[in-house]
């Protein structure tokens, strides 16, 4: 089959046009002659041809499809929590252990993670192959001398321009490329916050006590 390609410019809806090729063309004929029509003795036969040939066009079109989708937004931070308590110190000089009154920071890693419902928006480039069916009409007019239709009596030929119409059959989708997304819509549906204690520090602010009893024994 012969194959044309023909690249046609269509703005923003329709980017491209190709015509991949058509089918063998089906023509008809029909003759009609009247006598004395254009003088006496005269043959005027009018001649209706009638082609249809089937063609294929892609086209590319711009399609945009909203979807929606469950996203998870972590984040982390560290947070340093005061709290009176007792702690242990050195008593004096001394290798003995006390308590104290004071203050233990604790360091608090928060986790939190955010959940949305966010809308996007994809942007496809899609190509589709568009059946359609060609019908040419073609008019022409023969005038003979006498009454026969004779080649060798032919006086004068007429052929009328063609009469072209385009009827389009079926279209099929042939390819889709995604090539944007873009988010519309953002909407906050839950909130969990994780906290993890990774690590205290005390620091004494009272007076260290002597604690009674056996002291922890060490191992030189």
């Amino acid at each position: 089959m012969r194959r044309i390609v023909l690249l046609l410019t269509a703005g923003v809806v329709a980017a491209a046009m190709v015509v991949l090729g058509g089918g063998s063309a089906l023509a008809a004929s029909a003759m009609q002659c009247t006598k004395n029509l254009d003088g006496p003795g005269t043959l005027t036969c009018v001649t209706t041809t009638v082609t249809e040939e089937t063609k294929f066009v892609e086209r590319t079109v711009t399609e945009f499809a909203e979807r929606t989708v469950t996203q998870d937004v972590v984040t982390t931070a560290t947070e340093f929590v005061e709290r009176p308590t007792t702690g242990p110190c050195q008593v004096g000089n001394s290798d003995r252990v006390g308590t104290a009154e004071g203050i233990a920071t604790d360091e608090v890693l928060v986790t939190t993670t955010k959940t949305f419902e966010v809308v996007l928006r994809d942007e496809f480039l899609v190509t589709l192959e568009d059946e359609i069916l060609v019908t040419t009409t073609t008019v022409t007019k023969e005038v003979f001398r006498g009454g026969e239709a004779d080649p060798k009596k032919l006086l004068s030929t007429v052929t009328g321009q063609p009469q072209v119409k385009e009827a389009l059959q079926n279209t099929e989708e042939v390819g889709r490329k995604l090539v944007d997304t873009t988010e519309v819509s953002r909407e906050l549906i839950s909130t969990d916050v994780q906290r993890q204690v990774v690590g205290t520090t005390f620091t004494a602010t009272g007076k260290c006590k002597n604690v009674s009893g056996p002291q922890p024994q060490t191992r030189g």
